[in-house]
């Protein structure tokens, strides 16, 4: 698994690769590729 900083409020967050999408658990944003 990797990690990167949300965007949104900057804490770590898993970047989920079967998805191809990541979200974080802080605040809820999610971003990723349809």
């Amino acid at each position: 698994m990797e990690t990167v900083k949300c965007p949104n409020c900057g804490k770590e967050i898993v970047i989920i690769y079967e998805k191809k999408q990541y979200e974080c658990p802080h605040c809820g944003q999610r971003w990723g590729k349809k």
